[in-house]
């Protein structure tokens, strides 16, 4: 994503990797999307919990960078008993994507790496980059009593994305 400025190659680029695609479809269908759904104009402008996503990566494209998206594990299995429940991928799958996550960001070739979650920032962490690694916890509500320890205030997607500007552009800018 980049914002459409004059400034077009001459824009560094961050990442931004997630943990996993989710989705909430019957599990018998395979579903292509993009990383939060932010295909969707509805995803971006309108349903709550990637509204905020979208909101903190329009910090980035108004700092100046072009902001590409991906997942560490780069599918999410539904356990068929539970819908919206994933099952955990064997460690052989896991190791595979996160082999490739190296190679993808080696074409990318980003100035930094933003990991939204804890799985996703281990698995980096233990990657040799050479790049500057921001490890954030997820924007999500689920990590909300995280958010709240952190900022010590309530974790409101206001109060969450006021920490996320300001840490962002303290640890870029430098």
């Amino acid at each position: 994503m980049e914002l459409n400025d004059g400034q077009g190659e001459h824009k560094p680029t961050i990442v931004i990797v997630g943990q996993d695609s989710k989705c909430d479809s019957d599990y018998e269908r395979l579903v292509i999307g993009t990383p939060y759904g932010l295909h969707h104009k509805g995803s971006r402008e309108i349903l709550r919990r990637t509204k905020l996503y979208f909101d903190m990566i329009q910090g980035l494209l108004k700092l100046g960078y072009r902001v590409y998206l991906t997942d560490l594990l780069k599918i999410w299995v539904c356990n068929p008993e539970r819908r919206y429940t994933g099952m955990k991928l064997p460690d052989i799958d896991q190791q595979r994507f996160i082999r490739l996550i190296k190679a993808e960001l080696n074409v990318v070739k980003p100035v930094a790496v933003i990991t939204w979650g804890r799985v996703a920032g281990n698995a980096l962490n233990r990657l040799d980059l050479g790049i500057k690694h921001l490890n954030f916890i997820h924007p999500s509500g689920a990590a909300s009593g995280a958010w709240k320890k952190l900022i010590g205030q309530s974790p409101t997607d206001s109060n969450k994305l006021a920490y996320w500007e300001s840490v962002i552009t303290q640890e870029l800018q430098n």
